[in-house]
């Protein structure tokens, strides 16, 4: 079991661009005849002066990549090139829009170790990211005169509360878009590694690693109070140490949430939670033991799956796995064509709300100083 994840920089080859086609048909007419089986990708190359992607979200015709030095923005179709979207010089750890009004825009701020912060952790923009204003004085604590960073930010489904994952596993509720919080589980200054959150049927699943490397993923349901007590879907009977990583869910598939775990995955509906892939340390294949860090669910067939994440060993396979049978079988993908890298980390996935056919990637490479970047790429699946 690995300590705090100390998260390396990484580097990159600048690529030729295709332009993306037309998005295609809504999700129904697209998925008339079935699984997408097809998939071509699209390299957006390096995000300058960057070296860690921390954060991802395909925002309209573009996609927009929290790093340690900002915000930054570029057209998905692979034209013009990145340029500043604001934030200048602010670990932007995740990034979300609502649901219900794809303008209003909310950062969460924090750091590759989840160290404290000097100042609030939350940024929010009502006009697409033109302008941020900073909130978030309730995660001060008053002991250390620090703030708690903000690991996974989730809005509900209809955009009407904003929840965060604070220190360890303390849940932080908005009900105005992000300017004014109030803790609805826990306090700010708790020590241990951060949690991750995804709301899904009423109710906010949340998958944690505590005390002695004791996994946990948990189900609360949400009340006008604030949040229902935790119910234990599964503990380190089910789970041992594997560390919850990532937490999806579907547009596409509501009710469903998918757990990305170290060394596995699985799959929440309710209260009944399945492995969809179960890996083991130490077997022999140190490359397929991975973080995974999140996935692509194809809208037409839950069973399609394309997961990615970064391995505890050298990093010299690309981290990325498909399967079209629920886990039963997987291929490991290969990267864009002429895409190259000593060591992979694919930390952050993201997938279009319109039709669900794009994913795109927020990945660190690594050539060996000082030639280390953040780069993003984009997997298109049709048929």
């Amino acid at each position: 079991m690995l300590g705090f994840r100390f998260v390396a920089a990484f580097g990159l080859m600048f690529l030729p661009l295709v332009a993306c086609e037309d998005p295609g048909p809504p999700a129904e007419q697209l998925c008339e005849a079935g699984s997408l089986t097809g998939a071509r990708w699209l390299d957006l190359g390096a995000v300058p002066g960057a070296s860690s992607a921390l954060s991802i979200l395909i925002h309209g015709d573009e996609v927009l990549v929290g790093t340690e030095v900002g915000l930054f923005r570029r057209p998905l179709d692979g034209s013009g090139a990145w340029t500043p979207a604001g934030l200048e010089g602010l670990s932007v750890r995740v990034l979300r829009a609502n649901p219900a009004d794809p303008r209003h825009l909310v950062a969460g701020l924090g750091t590759p170790n989840f160290a404290a912060l000097e100042g609030p952790p939350v940024r929010v923009s009502f006009d697409g990211g033109a302008s941020w204003s900073a909130a978030g004085e309730e995660f001060f604590e008053p002991i250390g005169q620090l703030y708690d960073p903000i690991e996974d930010l989730v809005f509900t489904e209809d955009g009407s509360e904003l929840y965060a994952n604070s220190s360890v596993d303390s849940v932080v509720r908005s009900r105005d878009g992000g300017k004014t919080w109030a803790f609805v589980r826990g306090a700010p200054g708790g020590f241990g590694y951060p949690c991750h959150l995804q709301v899904a049927d009423g109710a906010i699943y949340q998958g944690c690693e505590v005390v002695l490397d004791d996994a946990t993923i948990t189900r609360s349901t949400l009340t006008a109070e604030g949040l229902g007590a935790p119910k234990l879907l599964a503990g380190r009977d089910v789970l041992q140490n594997r560390r919850p990583n990532s937490m999806t869910r579907s547009p596409f598939h509501p009710g469903v949430v998918w757990a990305g775990l170290e060394g596995g995955l699985v799959r929440i509906e309710g209260e009944a939670l399945r492995f969809v892939h179960r890996d083991e340390e130490g077997t022999g294949d140190d490359q397929a033991y991975m973080y995974v860090e999140g996935l692509w669910v194809d809208p037409c067939d839950e069973q399609h799956l394309v997961y990615a994440g970064a391995v505890n060993a050298d990093r010299t396979a690309f981290p990325m796995f498909e399967t079209f049978d629920g886990g039963k079988t997987r291929t490991r993908l290969t990267p864009p064509a002429g895409l190259t890298s000593d060591s992979w980390w694919i930390d952050r996935v993201d997938t279009d709300a319109v039709d669900g056919r794009t994913a795109a990637f927020a990945a660190m490479l690594d050539f060996g100083a000082p030639s280390q970047r953040a780069h993003v790429f984009v997997r298109i699946h049709d048929r």
